[in-house]
């Protein structure tokens, strides 16, 4: 409330984002690890903090090659697949044998095989 009447908008919007952040972003990883997987939840906040170092990481490359590029309009559409492809490569090499990676490869073969 406070935020709202000193910022507005902004501030709701802002107060929104910190309520989840000290809420439900640590207590619902908390209760469903502890009640329904009968596991740590330091799991499920070590696995966000890899895929927060993979993701900065990937983005520094990113930004790194995509400032070799031309700055003009033209090369707009080139970084976005730069990007893209660094990303899905990214990716791919550091989880290409985790569980999760391997459902979702499995998902989308059906879908491209047309058994969805």
């Amino acid at each position: 409330i406070v935020l709202g009447y000193k910022y507005g908008i902004v501030g709701i919007v802002i107060a929104t984002a910190l309520s989840r952040l000290l809420t439900i972003f640590w207590y619902e990883p908390k209760l469903l690890y502890k009640n329904k997987f009968d596991k740590p939840v330091f799991e499920y906040f070590g696995m966000q903090c890899k895929y927060l170092v993979v993701n900065l990481i990937l983005i520094l490359i990113s930004v790194f090659v995509c400032n070799f590029l031309g700055g003009n309009f033209v090369f707009i559409a080139f970084k976005i697949v730069v990007c893209f492809t660094i990303s899905m490569l990214g990716h791919t090499l550091i989880f290409r044998n985790s569980e999760e990676y391997k459902w979702l490869q499995s998902k989308a073969m059906r879908v491209v095989r047309g058994k969805i």
